[in-house]
């Protein structure tokens, strides 16, 4: 972390650049014959929990990235140096976890795990919306960015919720009901933090999470796909 504080903004931009250039550049060694069977997108009631789940995380997803950074650095006067540091942390924390995370989610089952993840959320919002040191709030950010590692769960329900040949397409639209969130999160939550106050946003937030508790809940125990 501390030769990451000596290193420039810019560079830092160009080494990401390069990476994508080079990421892009394995793209092509994809066998061309490799295609998804099916249709791209899968549409169903049967999957309506995980649509609204997908479309509320989204929902929860930006409010961390459009203001939860927004507000330590505009609010609290966090240096980019800070900020870093905060995100390497939290990125170091979610590696770590991960597996164990994993390993959670098949013991445990998608319904605890997202009941447990969003349930946290709604202090982690509450959290923004009313402390001022800005030590716990540091440690709230690194606290959210290392729970999306529970959002894997949304994965593992679909896995045990579609079948085979609907995986994907299924998935694709649950990335496609994030991204609506997505588009319509940064906007909204913009003007309420400018009408309202940047407490508004996150109860918001708080909300989004108490209502995504409800819907985790109905969730099956036990959860399998029709054959």
């Amino acid at each position: 972390m501390l030769i990451a504080h000596k290193v420039p903004l810019r560079a830092v931009f160009l080494l990401a650049g390069a990476a994508a250039i080079l990421a892009g550049a394995a793209c092509l060694a994809i066998p061309k014959q490799i295609k998804t069977p099916g249709l791209r997108l899968v549409f169903r009631r049967k999957y309506r929990l995980y649509y609204a789940l997908c479309f509320l995380e989204g929902w929860r997803k930006q409010i961390f990235i459009a203001f939860a950074a927004f507000l330590l650095v505009r609010s609290r006067g966090a240096t980019p140096k800070v900020m870093l540091t905060l995100w390497m942390v939290a990125n170091v924390i979610g590696w770590i976890t991960g597996p164990r995370v994993g390993k959670l989610i098949d013991r445990l089952g998608e319904r605890r795990i997202l009941t447990f993840y969003f349930a946290s959320l709604i202090w982690v919002f509450v959290g923004y919306a009313f402390v001022s040191n800005i030590y716990a709030l540091y440690a709230l950010f690194i606290l959210d960015s290392s729970f999306f590692v529970f959002n894997n769960a949304l994965t593992t329900f679909v896995s045990r919720l579609a079948p085979p040949e609907e995986h994907t397409a299924t998935l694709s639209m649950g990335v496609a009901m994030n991204h609506v969130a997505a588009v319509s999160m940064p906007f909204i939550g913009g003007l309420i933090w400018a009408r309202l106050g940047y407490q508004s946003t996150f109860l918001i937030g708080a909300l989004a999470a108490a209502l995504a508790i409800f819907v985790a809940r109905l969730i099956p125990k036990h959860v399998t796909h029709a054959g």
